[in-house]
């Protein structure tokens, strides 16, 4: 599983986009991202960006995850 792919089969993850990511497998690999997410409150898209961490720290542990929620109409610059 690639990072641009971490985020596939969830549901209400919309789309991501910049991803940056830095560190050595298996010592220590920090990640950020953007996550688009389709999400009616802050509690749903907090258990939506819980989902994809969980994905992300089963694949790249030991790791610290950033993610910045944007809506469902986030319109890339």
């Amino acid at each position: 599983m690639s990072l641009l792919h971490s985020h596939r089969n969830i549901s209400g993850v919309i789309n991501c986009h910049a991803i940056a990511s830095r560190g050595v497998l298996g010592r220590q690999v920090f990640i950020e991202m953007h996550l688009i997410v389709d999400a009616a409150d802050v509690e749903t898209a907090h258990h939506i960006t819980e989902e994809v961490e969980s994905r992300l720290e089963e694949r790249f542990r030991p790791v610290r995850i950033l993610i910045h929620v944007e809506p469902p109409a986030y319109k890339s610059e």
